[in-house]
């Protein structure tokens, strides 16, 4: 087995039981591995933990959205690929792990503020390019980013980390209302 392929391990069992109570024994156990054969891959489990955060630098999935099409559609594409980014592996892995980590943990910290930083940026852009272009008329793009960003976010949360799914219609929902605030006046729905 890789060191790759034991980190990837290690973040599983790690997001299923709780980075603390993942033991090296168990990690071994699950890779059908000695301890010793663990330890000529890591020196300790300190080593482990940072190669796990290490993984976890915010990557980009390609993220290629059309801008054609009303509001509406851009804006559900675009909440779509943000919600699904999330919550398929690895990062509903790497979301449960940053998320009960961070509130005692600086490199969860550093990692969440990095991918909460990531989705800001892209929602910024999206509503940016939606003012400008007409198709929507936001006159505080700070506040209306933040506000679909938290949204996002709880979404998120919920899919990850309370075992729900984020239903077709509540993002629906969550779109047509989000448009309906910041038509140009004169534009129906």
């Amino acid at each position: 087995m890789t060191d790759l392929e034991l980190t990837t391990l290690f973040r599983s069992l790690a997001a299923h039981k709780g980075l603390a109570s993942v033991s090296l024994s168990d990690l071994a156990k699950e890779a059908d591995i000695t301890k010793a054969t663990l330890f000529s891959h890591f020196t300790s489990r300190q080593e482990l933990e940072n190669r796990l955060w290490d993984s976890f630098t915010p990557h980009r999935k390609p993220f290629e959205i059309s801008f054609q099409g009303d509001a509406k559609t851009i804006m559900h594409d675009a909440v779509s690929h943000w919600i699904s980014f999330f919550t398929e592996e690895p990062m509903n892995e790497v979301w449960q792990i940053v998320q009960s980590e961070k509130w005692h943990n600086k490199r969860a910290v550093s990692v969440w503020k990095a991918y909460r930083s990531m989705l800001e940026g892209q929602v910024s852009t999206v509503l940016e390019v939606l003012s400008e272009s007409g198709k929507l008329d936001i006159n505080e793009p700070d506040l209306a980013s933040l506000l679909l960003t938290d949204t996002l976010f709880s979404f998120i949360d919920e899919e990850n980390l309370n075992g729900g799914d984020v239903e077709d219609w509540m993002i629906e929902r969550t779109v047509r209302r989000f448009v309906e605030l910041y038509l140009p006046e004169g534009q129906d729905a």
